[in-house]
């Protein structure tokens, strides 16, 4: 680009100075209007989607967990087994998605994007407290995790923040 405004500035002769500097100042203008139109109005974002796909994993995952936290106090209701197999729905019918909108995004960016492969790290990290919280859950459905629950309930309660603040930082 500068090129081309060198073969273009040296193109013309400038009669006088006023002249050259109207030019200039018209060049000027016309890039700064580049700059606001590519930064301001046109603003693009190549890796929001797979962003937000990985977030809305976190926040399912934080739901999950307050779920859990939830079933130790109504441990002997049967309705709420079903109430919890609907949350590790909601975190499979997330994962899923994500997983498409991610690979796709690193398809699209190449293996050497940094961002790309940040959000499928992310993506896998997800995936796998996914599978330890449903070990968990299994863990604390045993008649014999009585001395457990406590630390379990602890541990639930610090959870839910914790995956709903990746999930603000990742967007």
């Amino acid at each position: 680009l500068t090129t081309v405004v060198l073969f273009l500035a040296l193109d013309r002769p400038w009669p006088d100075a006023a002249q050259a500097l109207g030019a200039a100042l018209l060049f000027a203008a016309g890039s700064l209007w580049a700059v606001l139109l590519t930064l301001v109005m046109w603003r693009l974002h190549p890796y929001r989607p797979s962003r937000r796909a990985v977030a809305e994993v976190f926040r399912a995952l934080a739901r999950l967990a307050d779920d859990l936290r939830l079933w130790l106090y109504q441990r002997e209701k049967s309705g709420f087994d079903a109430h919890l197999r609907l949350h590790r729905r909601d975190v499979r019918e997330t994962s899923e998605p994500a997983r498409v909108i991610v690979l796709d995004t690193l398809r699209q960016r190449g293996a050497q994007s940094f961002r790309a492969a940040q959000s499928v790290l992310r993506l896998e990290a997800a995936e796998q407290v996914f599978g330890a919280m449903i070990a968990l859950e299994d863990r604390m459905e045993d008649e014999d995790a009585a001395p457990l629950l406590p630390l379990c309930h602890r541990l639930l309660r610090l959870l839910a923040p914790r995956f709903a603040r990746p999930a603000a930082y990742i967007v």
